[in-house]
């Protein structure tokens, strides 16, 4: 739907806990996919701390009020897949950017302004960087053809929606039969 254009309001990890970015490594494959997140806690401090004790990341995580926290540059390659498949094979980390929702990951709505957020972060990601193709779930890359899944996030999540205003394209395997549960 149209949505007025608002300024997105980014900041840098650092200005939460003054510790720079989260764990990443140089990219080595060019970016052609995002993979939405949800952190299964409610709290951003709890997210942050558990992301820096494990030595993982998001390139982003967004708030239930919108507020979105870059946690890694686009360059950086950080641990937010596993072992996971997506549109361009296995290895998801290697190409794409990871965004979490700040979402406890229950089966509740996520908030309509978290949900805005996401939508211009991935019109912006879109616009900078063009090899960007597609938008899928941490569920889609780790569901298996026989039905199992390793993670279930994120729940009540409108991808196909976001993907359509970003002018991305929504991916998921043959086998799932949804995005999120």
């Amino acid at each position: 739907g149209q949505r007025g254009a608002r300024r997105l309001n980014i900041r840098p990890i650092n200005e939460f806990d003054g510790k720079g970015w989260l764990a990443n490594k140089p990219r080595t494959k060019p970016v052609t996919t995002v993979v939405l997140h949800a952190t299964a806690g409610g709290s951003l401090a709890g997210a942050v701390s558990t992301l820096r004790r494990k030595g993982l990341g998001y390139h982003y995580l967004i708030e239930r009020d919108g507020q979105i926290w870059k946690c890694v540059p686009t360059s950086g390659n950080c641990g937010h897949a596993g072992t996971s498949n997506g549109p361009d094979g296995s290895g998801v980390n290697g190409y794409s950017i990871g965004v979490s929702f700040v979402h406890p990951n229950d089966g509740s709505p996520i908030d309509p302004r978290a949900i805005d957020a996401a939508g211009e972060l991935l019109r912006t990601l879109a616009d900078a960087i063009p090899s960007i193709e597609w938008l899928t779930t941490h569920y889609a890359i780790t569901v298996k053809a026989n039905g199992q899944y390793r993670k279930s996030d994120p729940r009540m999540c409108p991808v196909s929606a976001l993907a359509s205003e970003a002018g991305l394209k929504p991916w998921k395997p043959s086998y799932a039969t949804r995005f999120s549960l």
